[in-house]
């Protein structure tokens, strides 16, 4: 099995059965670093990441070494955020908006990165569903088999 991981600027996967981490610099990915990483469950070679502004990248790894970016979700979601995937989802939470203090989780349609940009189905919105809550401590998404995913929060 393969786990992302965060450090500081770097980012990368650990393959468990070798015992091996490796650091990624993607190509076409300006960034400066990642604030937030997890696999997709739908695609086990695809990554996806939150940058330090909180723009959301998709990112294709090839032979776990590897990496371009797919898909960037510009402008949807804002810093300090932390992410979680569910089949065909990509579930964003952010910690406090400054502005109202409020917790807000996004929920962004995964069917949106691999289109291209003359696409008709881009000119929807990515953004599938989005709620305001009192201020967050932390959350979990458990994924149950042929039963609905939970989210649960602690405020």
């Amino acid at each position: 099995g393969n786990v992302v991981y965060v450090a500081g600027n770097q980012w990368g996967m650990l393959d468990l059965e070798k015992r091996t981490a490796r650091a990624f610099n993607c190509y076409k990915y300006p960034g400066t670093g990642v604030l937030d990483a997890v696999t997709d469950t739908a695609l086990q070679t695809r990554i996806i990441a939150a940058d330090l502004e909180g723009t959301i990248w998709v990112f294709s790894m090839r032979d776990k070494r590897d990496c371009k970016v797919e898909h960037r979700f510009p402008s949807a979601t804002r810093a300090p955020l932390s992410l979680a995937s569910v089949r065909g989802f990509v579930l964003v939470m952010e910690r406090a908006r400054s502005f109202t203090g409020k917790a807000e989780v996004t929920v962004l349609n995964m069917t949106h990165v691999g289109k291209s940009w003359d696409d008709p189905a881009r000119d929807t919105s990515p953004v599938s569903w989005k709620r305001s809550s009192r201020p967050v401590r932390d959350w979990a998404v458990q994924r149950r088999y042929q039963e609905g995913d939970l989210l649960v929060t602690l405020s």
